[in-house]
C-alpha cells in the first residue's frame, strides 16, 4: 500500500496541468483503493487468519500460515477439492475484490 501512495504521491507532484483526464482516472481510482484498503483490509486480514487457523489446526502469523497452507496443499495433507478450502479461498478472493475492484463482486457474492 505505500507503494501506491508514493507513486501517486510523486506524480501528483509532478502535475502541471498537462496530465489528460486518463491520468487523473488512475490517480483517483489508485487513491479509493488505498481508502478501501484501509477501511476494510484489516477485518478481511483477520477473517483469513481465523479460516487458516480452523483449516489448519494451529496459530501462527499471517504469512506463516499461508506458507503452511500452500505447503499443506502441495504435500497432499489438504485436498485441492477440500470444501473447507474453497471456502475459504472464494471468501479470500471476495474480500480482495472488494478493496480491489468492487464493481467485479456484484453478484458473486451468492
Amino acid at each position: 500500500m505505500s507503494e501506491l501512495l508514493q507513486a501517486v504521491s510523486e506524480w501528483l507532484g509532478d502535475f502541471d496541468n498537462s496530465a489528460g483526464s486518463y491520468e487523473r482516472r488512475i490517480a483517483r481510482n489508485a487513491l479509493e483503493i488505498v481508502r478501501r484498503e484501509h477501511a476494510l483490509g484489516g477485518e478481511a486480514q483477520a477473517r483469513a487468519g481465523e479460516r487458516l487457523r480452523m483449516l489448519l489446526g494451529r496459530e501462527g502469523a499471517a504469512a506463516e500460515l499461508e506458507t503452511a497452507l500452500a505447503t499443506a496443499i502441495r504435500e497432499g495433507r489438504i485436498a485441492y477439492h477440500d470444501p473447507r478450502l474453497r471456502d475459504h479461498l472464494r471468501r479470500w478472493a471476495l474480500d480482495c475484490l472488494a478493496i480491489d475492484q468492487p464493481h467485479y463482486i456484484h453478484g458473486l457474492k451468492s
